[in-house]
């Protein structure tokens, strides 16, 4: 893979480089958007806006799961039919 110890060294060095750089990056990125959801949390704060409450995301569970239980019951009476007109 590599011819000498000094073609490694150089491969170690350049990857070192480019893991130093993604990491500055990273942080940097991280930074900035930590510090866009702080502002708009402040802002929310500041409108008395904290968003949903406890009893809109209860709602909304109970939403979802009646989805679920109505497509879970659909789904059973499909296999049901499915598997008598398989079995005669």
């Amino acid at each position: 893979m590599f011819k000498d110890i000094r073609e490694l060294s150089a491969y170690c060095r350049f990857r070192e480089d480019l893991m130093n750089h993604f990491s500055t990056a990273l942080q940097e990125y991280l930074r900035a958007l930590l510090s866009a959801r702080r502002a708009r949390l402040t802002s929310a704060r500041g409108r008395g806006d904290m968003g949903a409450s406890a009893v809109e995301l209860a709602i909304i569970t109970a939403v979802i799961l009646g989805i679920a239980v109505a497509l879970l019951a659909a789904i059973k009476l499909f296999v049901n039919t499915e598997t008598t007109q398989i079995h005669g």
